[in-house]
């Protein structure tokens, strides 16, 4: 089975608070979109670990840190960001604690990026333990062959397209792969993806 969802990253003008819900409300591994206000506060659990990016916007934690659009976050304690005065856009993702790593700050000019095994594309890891959080970027032309993921991927696509046997998947577009979803993904054009993949056992 595979889920999709879409969110229109160019339309993006937070004037008050808005969830968007990318799976079920009260799925146990969330994922889906959070509109901030101009100042508007966004909150995290100690008893969830919340991975966020930011895709619009700024945050800044109690500690006046400043976090700037293009920054990835894992969190798995109490934690209070208040958006800046164009408010915020986050995609994020929740799920009951699995681990207690220390929290993880990647700014947009700090990716660790690689080769990756696949001509065509670099990958920068977000999450060094428990299952893998990437940035991935596609060069015009790459392409992978059919496959799966025996423990799921989920995809966000944030610039570019990518495309596979189900169709055109634009910035904006969330899939997620359960066990045994198979799938051909390539990029015409260059690509950028955010990919969560061996989370969806267990």
């Amino acid at each position: 089975m595979i889920e999709q969802a879409f969110y229109d990253l160019s339309a993006a003008q937070p004037a008050a608070r808005r969830i968007v819900d990318f799976t079920r409300s009260d799925d146990r591994q969330w994922a889906g979109i959070i509109e901030l206000p101009a100042l508007g506060l966004f909150e995290t659990d100690a008893d969830e670990r919340t991975d966020v990016y930011v895709l619009h916007g700024n945050l800044t934690s109690t500690s006046g840190e400043a976090i700037a659009s293009g920054a990835f976050l894992s969190l798995r304690t109490d934690n209070k960001f208040t958006a800046g005065e164009h408010g915020a856009v986050l995609f994020v993702y929740r799920e009951p604690i699995r681990d207690h790593a220390d929290a993880i700050l990647v700014d947009s000019d700090q990716r660790p990026w690689r080769a990756a095994r696949v001509a065509g594309m670099r990958v920068a890891d977000l999450v060094p333990n428990g299952y893998q959080v990437s940035l991935v970027e596609w060069g015009a032309g790459t392409h992978v062959g059919r496959h799966d993921h025996g423990a799921g991927e989920e995809i966000f696509v944030l610039e570019g397209a990518l495309e596979s046997q189900g169709g055109t998947y634009h910035a904006g577009s969330w899939l997620r792969l359960h066990p045994g979803a198979t799938h051909t993904p390539r990029a015409e054009e260059y690509a950028l993806i955010i990919l969560r993949n061996s989370h969806l056992l267990g």
